[in-house]
């Protein structure tokens, strides 16, 4: 996707320097017919061995622990059913659960990050991916071994619930790093999310629940916006002669 920008897309421009100018120019399907093509070079050229371009292309398999996966845990954890229910899913392998492990805000610390990754090293061999959602997705989780998954994500404050729910705001970072967005994107996140905590009801009502909510600093769509239930995008509107950051 990248060799595909790179030789066709626009990077000189900086508030067109985005993929969807690309497969807006070319329609979707010559984008796919492209992309095929460019994927097969990859391949037939890439260099390393021959497992890794297997793994990235066709797949992987189970990972094959040291020793087995923990499965000890206290008899009743309070909040792991709520937790297993929007945070976990089985995976076409049979036997074999994915964790979405939230990050709020999209924030990690270092200190999390490493007790995370020694986490997955004992459950699933050290097997992490990013999500869409900004939150980090553990897999390859054996079925009988969630429930000390949960325990421990809980000592190291990553036991969060609620993730890909109206809870789990997704959001670009904003102003506060980018030299593009108009809008402070994980202020407004942190605010809405107080509408959700103490007990307000909003995150627990079935109304509501799979409402999604992603916000972006500018129109350029980071934060995902234009594929949310609310999206929120930057936006600026002059009152008395000046620009004011707003939200559309």
């Amino acid at each position: 996707v990248i060799r595909l920008f790179d030789r066709n897309g626009e990077r000189k421009d900086k508030n067109r320097a985005r993929i969807k100018y690309l497969v807006a120019k070319w329609g979707i399907e010559t984008f796919r017919k492209e992309f095929f093509d460019e994927r097969r070079q990859v391949i037939a050229t890439g260099s390393g061995k021959e497992a890794f371009w297997k793994l990235r292309f066709e797949g992987e398999t189970a990972p094959v622990l040291k020793e087995p996966a923990p499965t000890q845990a206290l008899s009743v954890l309070p909040g792991f059913e709520e937790w297993a229910k929007s945070n976990t899913f089985e995976q076409k392998q049979k036997g074999y659960f994915a964790a979405n492990v939230r990050c709020p805000l999209g924030d990690i610390t270092p200190e999390q990050m490493r007790k995370l990754a020694k986490i997955a090293r004992a459950f699933c061999g050290g097997r992490l991916r990013t999500t869409i959602a900004q939150n980090i997705l553990v897999y390859w989780v054996p079925k009988d071994s969630l429930k000390a998954l949960y325990s421990q994500l809980v000592q190291v404050g990553l036991a969060a619930k609620g993730a890909n729910e109206i809870t789990d705001i997704t959001r670009c970072p904003g102003a506060d790093t980018c030299q593009i967005a108009i809008t402070h994107s994980k202020g407004l996140a942190f605010e809405m999310g107080k509408l959700f905590e103490n007990g307000s009801g909003l995150g627990n009502d079935p109304a509501y629940k799979n409402i999604t909510i992603k916000i972006s600093g500018c129109t350029n769509s980071c934060g995902q916006h234009h594929i949310a239930n609310i999206g929120f995008h930057g936006a600026s509107k002059n009152v008395d002669n000046k620009s004011v950051p707003h939200y559309q």
